[in-house]
């Protein structure tokens, strides 16, 4: 590495395409001690790079004690999986964010995944997105708008992930009959749109996630339309245990159904006709 390359990376541009912001913790030495526990944390994990930068000092090091410092919760998802760090030696934050967005909807056609799989997954590849999201806020590397915007755009990923993998696994079970499986939302009859912050992408990081669901028993891939009712509140309830049950990893995202029309007599999937009467 050249001298030049090292500045880049003790200033953060090398992560941020930008020097950090300047932090400040709250208790200083205990934040240098969280720092330190970081770097043998991500030595043990095999991420050197992030071990080496963080022992260097400079403004990033420093930043970074501060982030930890001032956010538990950051501190934890650094600790658990210091390796995240590793790649944004190779590409910007940006890219990296947009990888595991990407990473997220891959999930949904994974071959032989099972429910356990899938909620591992979706809360790994999550935490991941949020540390790095609030890294990237903190340092200075995206402005608010664009911070509510990423951690909307993961939870809509979410969503549409779970929401496909179970329309597959209904397909299978022969409860539907899918007309394309490669693409399981068209024709599915099954409607679940995002309202409040997450509808207007102003998802914030202590947000749940506010969803109706409506189904079109009419639909393609409607075996029985009048089994339609309790197959789509199953499924339903599902998706919202897959996003908001608490697991030894954590959960994705709460879910709130409660803005459908009249919750306190509807069921959690409510017919198109009926809704719109």
């Amino acid at each position: 590495m050249t001298k030049a390359d090292g500045k880049r990376v003790a200033s953060g541009e090398v992560w941020f395409g930008r020097p950090v912001r300047e932090l400040h913790p709250l208790d200083p030495a205990a934040a240098e001690a969280d720092l330190a526990d970081l770097v043998e944390t991500a030595r043990q994990a095999g991420a050197g790079r992030v071990a080496e930068a963080l022992s260097a000092g400079g403004p990033l090091a420093s930043f970074v004690a501060a982030a930890i410092d001032l956010s538990p919760y950051l501190r934890d998802c650094l600790r658990l999986a210091p390796e995240m760090l590793e790649p944004l030696f190779d590409r910007p934050l940006d890219v990296r964010i947009g990888e595991i967005v990407a990473a997220v909807g891959a999930l949904a056609a994974a071959p032989d995944l099972t429910e356990a799989d899938l909620m591992r997954d979706l809360r790994r590849l999550k935490r991941e997105a949020h540390a790095l999201i609030a890294l990237g806020d903190l340092a200075g590397e995206a402005d608010c708008a664009a911070t509510v915007a990423r951690l909307s755009e993961l939870a809509g990923a979410c969503v549409r992930t779970a929401v496909a993998w179970l329309l597959r696994e209904a397909d299978a079970a022969g409860k539907l009959k899918l007309p394309d499986p490669a693409d399981p939302e068209r024709g599915s009859g099954w409607i679940v749109i995002g309202m409040g912050k997450l509808g207007a992408r102003e998802l914030n990081y202590s947000s749940d996630i506010d969803l109706i669901v409506f189904f079109d028993p009419e639909a393609p891939a409607i075996v029985d339309p009048y089994e339609a009712s309790e197959l789509f509140v199953r499924l339903t309830r599902r998706l919202v245990r897959i996003l908001q049950d608490r697991t030894e990893h954590g959960y994705v995202f709460r879910t709130d159904l409660r803005l459908r029309p009249d919750p306190g007599s509807t069921p959690l999937a409510i017919p198109v006709e009926a809704a719109l009467n």
